[in-house]
């Protein structure tokens, strides 16, 4: 699930306008479930329900200028898609930082997929199955599968950008082996024992060149699609993070995308997370392993 985006506007009872919750769930720092957190005169947010909580739990919902803020779970608990008033334990200025996305420059280079290890989730899930990372850091960045920020009306669709993206890799994927299945008698080089030579088959039907052009143009428009979609993500990353263009004024997104676009991936999946305090997940919606989070923290038990 993606990260929402919060907007804090006190309203006249000391609370403040809805905030949509994140379901990145972080305990902070290593207090002790014993020591608590003094809370003094607690400000509370409407917040809705990311999943089933029991009273007590704290998680992080997302500010507009990037910091997390740690609320937590009335007494009694709250169920999935409810709304509901939660206090305010640290409003994200002070000590807990959620991911640290800088501002300004990228995390780290574009060639360096390789920062965590060649075994980690982004790395691997980004070298072999492209779209699906791709849909990942879309969702994380609440955009829709072309890349298109999403409206209030659509950010609760069932088929998000991850969802969208891994579909259109499975269905690729299948179309395309069961038209090469078809045709491969007439495709594929064969070696002739008389001549020593490789030729094609002799006699191609029409219909083997129709389905072997479908299939290539059906690659053709996979590729359009995973292209213009990586360039609407990284364009959009580099303007919320008033990331500059370093070389191919102009066209910076589309070069990195086209050329380098596994690298590219990879490293707007690295900007957007701090995999350093967060673990990696290849089959979550936003790349970040829910089963880390939430922790049980109570305050002042």
């Amino acid at each position: 699930m993606a990260d929402k985006d919060i907007s804090m506007e006190k309203n006249g009872n000391g609370g403040a306008a809805m905030a949509e919750s994140s379901t990145n769930f972080q305990p902070i720092g290593d207090i002790p479930v014993t020591q608590g957190i003094v809370v003094v005169a607690p400000q509370f947010i409407d917040v809705v329900a990311p999943s089933d909580m029991p009273g007590g739990y704290q998680f992080n919902v997302d500010h507009p200028d990037g910091h997390h803020m740690v609320v937590t779970v009335p007494e009694g608990g709250v169920k999935q898609g409810v709304v509901f008033k939660a206090a305010i334990l640290n409003d994200g200025t002070t000590g807990f930082k959620g991911h640290s996305i800088p501002v300004g420059r990228w995390r780290d280079g574009t060639f360096d997929c390789c920062n965590f290890g060649c075994c980690h989730p982004v790395f691997c899930l980004t070298l072999w199955f492209t779209p699906v990372a791709l849909g990942q850091i879309l969702t994380r960045m609440k955009l829709n599968w072309i890349g298109t920020p999403l409206s209030p009306e659509t950010k609760k669709a069932a088929w998000t950008a991850f969802r969208v993206m891994a579909a259109l890799f499975v269905g690729y994927q299948v179309l395309d082996t069961f038209l090469y299945y078809l045709v491969q008698d007439y495709v594929q080089v064969q070696y002739n024992a008389n001549t020593g030579e490789y030729t094609y088959a002799n006699d191609i039907p029409m219909w083997a060149n129709i389905v072997d052009a479908m299939r290539h143009c059906l690659t053709l428009a996979y590729g359009l699609v995973i292209l213009f979609a990586t360039i609407r993500a990284r364009s959009h990353i580099r303007a919320k993070y008033d990331i500059p263009e370093q070389c191919c004024t102009g066209c910076e997104d589309f070069c990195c995308g086209f050329w380098c676009g596994v690298c590219s991936i990879c490293q707007m999946a690295r900007h957007t997370a701090d995999y350093r305090s967060y673990n990696a997940a290849c089959c979550s919606e936003t790349g970040l392993d829910p089963r880390g989070l939430p922790r049980l923290c109570k305050v002042g038990a």
